[in-house]
């Protein structure tokens, strides 16, 4: 199954109940959104796509590779400015400091607006606060959501734009501000024509229950 990095832990945790109900575990592929797309339109052999946004669904979609009509919407997610712990922004960063004086604060890693849908929207949402011209000096570009937040956690950039399910439990990063964006943070679940897995249509309804919903925001989603 190719599924967005930002989805590791909650997909782990659903693979793992799974797996207790009697079902072979299934085996993830993480990386970024787009990363995967490619794979898929190469003819890279999986039961299942999730992707973090619209853009590379409908990218498959216009290559013929995907049918829209069994997409389905499973999360939610939002963005936050968030700093290292170590880095010390947090504590000389108060409710009074607006957003664009904490984006000055330092080194800023975001994903790659044009590859990762963390960085694209990341890049709307500046655009249309009129940020993003004003830090692009200062942006480490990440390949993947999970690179970005190893690289915040890490203190390699005092500074990181990620999702807010990637700082739950994550004690090295301090969430400084939440970032509106300009449409919703969905992550899009389907079936690929080449599944012939007996289980793929199970675990896609998994993925749409009561339980994946609980499990989703234990990890920081919300519901679709």
């Amino acid at each position: 199954m190719l599924a967005a990095s930002s989805l590791k832990q909650p997909l782990e945790e659903l693979a793992d109940h799974w797996a207790a109900q009697g079902h072979d575990r299934p085996v993830f592929s993480f990386a970024s959104s787009a990363a995967l797309a490619r794979q898929i339109e190469s003819s890279s052999a999986a039961d299942l796509y999730i992707s973090a946004d619209h853009t590379w669904t409908d990218f498959l979609i216009t290559q013929g590779r995907i049918d829209d009509a069994g997409i389905r919407t499973i999360a939610r997610n939002q963005l936050v400015l968030a700093a290292n712990t170590d880095a010390g922004l947090a504590d000389r960063t108060g409710p009074e400091t607006t957003l664009g004086a904490a984006l000055k604060a330092g080194r800023v890693v975001v994903g790659n607006p044009d590859t990762v849908p963390l960085g694209r929207y990341t890049r709307d949402a500046l655009d249309r606060q009129g940020l993003w011209q004003a830090i692009e000096g200062s942006i480490v570009p990440a390949a993947s959501a999970q690179q970005a937040v190893r690289l915040v956690s890490r203190g390699e950039t005092p500074l990181g734009i990620i999702y807010l399910s990637d700082t739950v439990g994550n004690q090295h990063v301090a969430t400084l501000h939440r970032i509106e964006t300009t449409e919703p943070i969905e992550y899009l679940a389907l079936r690929l024509p080449a599944s012939a897995h007996p289980d793929a249509d199970r675990f896609l309804d998994l993925l749409t229950s009561e339980r994946a919903a609980e499990i989703f925001q234990k990890h920081g989603f919300t519901a679709p």
